[in-house]
């Protein structure tokens, strides 16, 4: 249970660091796009319609002082609108626009509504809203500004569809080129306990640093861009493919399997990326107090020293009780090791007598080294570790 635990919770921080990665990713391009602000002018220019009237209504608009200030520059749109700022700059350009078509005088918004042609779809809306509010102008305002508030509730949802598509191209995009598939990545924290340990672990330092509430495209915290930067030297990320420089004498049939598997790993991660980087977030955090909790140890009842076999003998010494270094079954790096036939080069670097068998003392030298470089003291080959020893596996 705690090895699945720690496979869960590694997966989770995998896909956690990479939905943080892209989300900034995303929030940089719609941020340097605009999107949010062509998306509302959308809402508007569906609202005013593609007539003559409704065209030049939208033109109006957007130059009003009172619509154009809220813009960042004067070749931007503005990305948000207050629903009274526009049924304000609404009313206003209309009267103004329709003057010279209004014999009345005094006239007002009423006569301007009027005149609009009955064919125009901006037109059927006004005059719907100003019939609600039984000729009263103030009334009118509050109306359109309701209409407003419900068309822009439209348009949030057109721009979320819009940044979830945006959000898995980007996903996909980056996947590819940072060679992240979640199959190989799955296949090298299942095949190595110790490592799932180890990235599990980095998963604490994220749980306590990381603010979910921060706004949109905020560029990750020290916390994150470090463990994203120790997933990418522990896990099989990047390019080279890992998977094809492990590969002894790969057939075609082989090669195919795993491009096969690698564009499943990649559409895998480019979906993780739909649910928010916030969900994994608290998901992480559910799991890692389970994970920390770990199994109840056995109780130990302590050894009594056998009686003195005759009087005067010496007190016999109590057993010592040793910790024995893991002896469990090859992992996948170390089974790599054997097929490659190089145990006594990993012996040869890390000092110990040259037996071409994972002995007790290349399990010793093992657990040493992993203590003195700051990794988990299991007792078995890691691929860093590999890598810190020289040794070509």
């Amino acid at each position: 249970m705690p090895s699945a635990l720690n496979f869960i919770c590694s997966m989770v921080l995998v896909f956690f660091v990479f939905s943080v990665l892209v989300s900034t990713v995303t929030e940089v391009f719609n941020t340097a796009h605009n999107r949010r602000g062509k998306c509302l002018w959308a809402g508007i220019d569906r609202l005013l319609g593609t007539e003559e009237i409704g065209l030049e209504l939208a033109r109006l608009l957007r130059a009003h002082p009172a619509i154009a200030s809220l813009a960042s520059n004067d070749a931007d749109k503005a990305s948000y609108l207050p629903s009274p700022v526009f049924a304000s700059a609404l009313v206003d350009v209309l009267i103004g626009m329709m003057k010279s078509r209004v014999t009345q005088s005094p006239y007002g918004i009423g006569e301007a509504i009027a005149a609009l042609p009955g064919t125009e779809r901006i037109g059927g809306v006004l005059r719907f809203l100003w019939r609600q509010a039984n000729g009263d102008a103030a009334a009118f305002e509050r109306n359109l500004a309701a209409y407003f508030d419900q068309l822009m509730d439209r348009v949030s949802g057109w721009y979320k569809r819009g940044a979830q598509r945006r959000c898995f191209l980007a996903g996909l995009l980056c996947a590819v080129v940072l060679n992240i598939d979640a199959v190989h990545v799955a296949r090298a924290l299942w095949n190595e306990p110790h490592l799932a340990e180890q990235v599990a672990g980095d998963g604490q330092r994220v749980l306590v640093s990381y603010q979910p509430n921060q706004p949109p495209g905020t560029p990750p915290d020290k916390a994150v861009s470090a463990v994203g930067h120790g997933l990418a030297a522990e896990l099989p990320i990047g390019w080279p493919a890992r998977w094809y420089r492990n590969m002894v004498h790969p057939t075609g049939l082989d090669l195919a399997a795993e491009m096969m598997w690698t564009a499943i790993g990649f559409l895998v991660m480019a979906c993780a990326c739909l649910v928010g980087a916030p969900l994994w977030f608290q998901l992480l955090g559910t799991l890692l107090p389970l994970r920390l909790a770990g199994p109840v140890p056995d109780r130990v009842t302590p050894v009594a020293p056998a009686a003195p076999a005759y009087p005067g003998a010496p007190a016999a010494q109590a057993p010592q009780v040793v910790a024995n270094v893991r002896q469990g079954p090859l992992n996948f790096v170390e089974e790599r090791i054997v097929a490659n036939g190089k145990v006594k080069a990993l012996q040869l670097a890390l000092g110990v007598g040259q037996t071409g068998e994972f002995d007790v003392d290349t399990r010793g030298a093992i657990v040493r080294e992993q203590a003195a470089r700051g990794f988990a003291r299991t007792g078995q080959v890691t691929t860093a570790l590999l890598q810190g020893l020289g040794v070509d596996a």
